[in-house]
């Protein structure tokens, strides 16, 4: 039976199918086009970030950065492809800004088109920054939503980020893992996994020498092409998969970090603050699920992350191209979700904040699909996919 007549329209579950048709209880609606989705979610954020900057109501934990409109000087161009630029603003603190027409676009330079990976809407990178600050505020440097504008400049200014710059001692690549704090590393494993991280390489992973001469800290940066369309999680991608530090158990801490992480409030709050659409949140939902459910189980972040990679490398992406674990589960669930079960509408509702995703039930209903699915399918998804790399690699 269908639940479209019992679900509000700001609570349906998404505005594009779940597989490839649109499957009984959703409402058969066309899509925006990608220049009007963009713009829509460019006016809300310039809307979001004049209200802060008028209220003085900042986000927690990033009371000393500047909000609303933002003059500043260049100082240099940053490597990448979204015209990242190190800015000093009125009080000469250095930050990195992205505006969002700086995003890659084709050779025509249309706009319109989307990013260079699947998965991604365009003007969606420069969102995703603030999304994944959001949700690791303690590992992130500090990022904010800003109307940013070069000092003595016309121009209103255009929407972007701009994100704390922390002095370092190079990327990733420059050092051996062997330096590397184990807890840092897992610290990065779990971001990446949770938002899987399309673009994760050694250039974007900074090392800063404030552990001593044995360990250094790892500081994460570049999260644009994250939160890809759970749909569309085939080019995920961590370099950091076979570290050393990524086969070690997590700490009694980190277990219990790991367990008390709540994916649908986080999902809720970064699809809010950062504009990003419902098919990149529930992407974060089930990654957490799967992390959560394989932590528990005692896999170490490197097992993790081999059922939520493919096993191919960038190196050979046209090779042993086959579906990983959390994109075989995520299948299997779509296969057995059925839409529009326990649909009473006396049924008592689990929050009141019309923002709070688990009004949604049509997702409440894949995702208790999914789990069942995690708890059953796992074990013979994983030797599946074991035998299949075994057999491909020779071992």
């Amino acid at each position: 039976m269908s639940s479209s007549g019992n679900v509000p329209p700001h609570f349906e579950f998404c505005q594009t199918d779940i597989v490839s048709k649109s499957p009984p209880g959703f409402p058969a609606k066309p899509p925006l086009s990608e220049t009007t989705r963009e713009s829509t979610a460019e006016k809300k954020l310039r809307e979001n970030a004049l209200k802060r900057a008028s209220s003085g109501n900042q986000r927690k934990g990033i009371s000393d950065m500047p909000t609303g409109k933002v003059e500043f000087t260049t100082e240099k161009l940053l490597d990448g492809v979204n015209g990242a630029q190190k800015i000093r603003d009125s009080k000469n603190q250095a930050y990195v800004f992205k505006a969002i027409d700086n995003e890659q676009k084709d050779s025509d330079g249309k706009s319109e088109l989307a990013p260079m990976r699947e998965g991604l809407e365009f003007g969606q990178t420069v969102r995703n920054e603030v999304g994944v600050f959001l949700l690791h505020k303690n590992f992130v440097p500090k990022t904010e939503i800003v109307i940013g504008k070069e000092k003595g400049a016309a121009s209103q200014g255009k929407i972007g980020t701009i994100q704390k710059f922390i002095e370092n001692d190079g990327p990733a690549d420059d050092y051996g893992e062997a330096k590397f704090s184990v807890e840092s590393v897992h610290q990065l494993g779990i971001l990446d996994i949770r938002v899987c991280n399309l673009d994760r390489h050694f250039g974007n992973i900074l090392v800063k020498k404030t552990l001593g001469e044995s360990e250094y800290q790892l500081i994460p940066i570049d999260h644009g092409y994250s939160f890809p369309d759970f749909r569309k999680l085939k080019d995920v991608c961590f370099e950091w998969i076979n570290w050393k530090a990524a086969q070690k158990p997590f700490s009694e801490s980190t277990r219990k970090y790991i367990a008390s992480l709540d994916a649908i409030e986080d999902a809720t709050t970064v699809k809010k603050e950062a504009q990003l659409s419902q098919p990149s949140v529930i992407t974060l939902i089930l990654s957490t699920y799967l992390l959560q459910y394989c932590s528990k189980c005692g896999l170490t972040l490197q097992e993790i992350a081999t059922l939520v990679q493919r096993y191919r490398t960038r190196y050979d992406a046209d090779k042993n191209d086959s579906p990983s674990c959390l994109e075989r589960l995520i299948a299997s669930s779509q296969e057995q979700f059925r839409p529009g079960r326990n649909n009473d509408e006396n049924q008592e509702q689990p929050g009141t904040n019309p923002e709070d995703l688990r009004w949604n039930r049509n997702l409440m209903e894949l995702l208790k699909t999914y789990k069942n699915q995690l708890s059953t399918k796992l074990s013979n998804i994983v030797l599946e996919f074991l035998m299949e790399y075994c057999a491909t690699r020779k071992l």
